[in-house]
């Protein structure tokens, strides 16, 4: 699992922590999880962006997992988006983070990032182009951020003047419980350096695999929280259709963990479906790219 940053455990973590019972961070992950759920406004574009980045930030913090993981939760979460129908880039970030109060500023990341031996030496985030959203799902570590107490930065944004799309080069501002973050996002064919290394493609099927599950999981929580009529003001087509499908089918964890839904099958013999082998309605859009 690369980090960020330049600081190197003395070992990987293991891939299935021992759990120890909630502690706080994963009680106030699990609120801000259900709080969108429950009080969020469905037709609100960012409800369901928002989604993905807060339930694999309660996982994270329910199993204790470190801090500086962006890289690899930042490509779990560009295929989970795609499953949803929404595309998704990962992207190499600056971060400058200033104090409204103090006007005092700190630097993250950097737009050249570079790999030393299994570490990655930068930051990332996905940006979701056809929305203009920015998902931070790490940004936690960062201890101004970590103070306000909102969990990962997500936000809907505007691209400032110096932006240069042709070019590939985004900048945008976040306001953030007196903080202002202003992100610069690394072109595509920077951020491939990131992507484009052994550590990473030996988990691209990991990548996939944990980016379908949070999908489906996802997908599993929306229509236990809203009923039919609100579920169908999701402004996302696919996310919509998947919320409808999913409603009534139960489902089902494989030996290996993961999940699935049970569709009718043939002599009434329930069939196991991946979340992208379930029936949709014509003209629903199909999974997104990831880049």
């Amino acid at each position: 699992m690369p980090k960020s940053h330049g600081r190197k455990p003395a070992r990987r973590p293991a891939r299935h922590p021992r759990r120890r019972g909630p502690g706080p961070a994963a009680q106030d992950a699990g609120a801000r999880l259900t709080g969108l759920l429950e009080y969020g406004d469905p037709a609100d574009p960012v409800q369901v962006t928002a989604l993905l980045p807060l339930f694999l930030d309660a996982l994270a913090a329910d199993h204790r997992l470190p801090a500086e993981r962006c890289l690899d939760d930042c490509v779990v979460l560009a295929h989970a988006y795609a499953q949803l129908g929404i595309a998704a880039e990962v992207r190499a970030a600056e971060l400058v983070i200033t104090s409204a109060a103090t006007g005092q500023g700190s630097m993250h990341g950097s737009l050249n990032p570079r790999w030393q031996g299994g570490l990655i030496h930068g930051h990332a985030v996905v940006w979701l182009p056809g929305l203009a959203h920015l998902a931070d799902v790490t940004a936690g570590q960062y201890s101004q951020i970590a103070a306000a107490g909102h969990g990962p930065v997500i936000a809907a944004c505007t691209l400032l003047p110096g932006s240069d799309t042709a070019g590939d080069l985004i900048q945008v501002e976040v306001p953030w419980d007196g903080l202002l973050l202003a992100y610069t996002l690394a072109p595509l064919a920077t951020t491939a350096v990131m992507l484009d290394h052994p550590v990473m493609r030996a988990e691209e099927d990991g990548h996939r695999r944990r980016g379908m599950n949070m999908a489906s999981a996802a997908v599993r929580l929306l229509p236990d929280f809203l009923p039919a009529d609100r579920a169908r003001l999701i402004p996302h087509p696919r996310a919509a259709a998947l919320a409808e499908a999913v409603r009534d089918l139960p489902d089902h964890r494989t030996p290996a963990g993961d999940l699935r839904f049970m569709l009718p099958g043939p002599e009434g013999n329930p069939v196991a479906a991946r979340l992208d082998e379930i029936p949709l309605p014509d003209r629903t859009p199909p999974a997104a790219e990831v880049r």
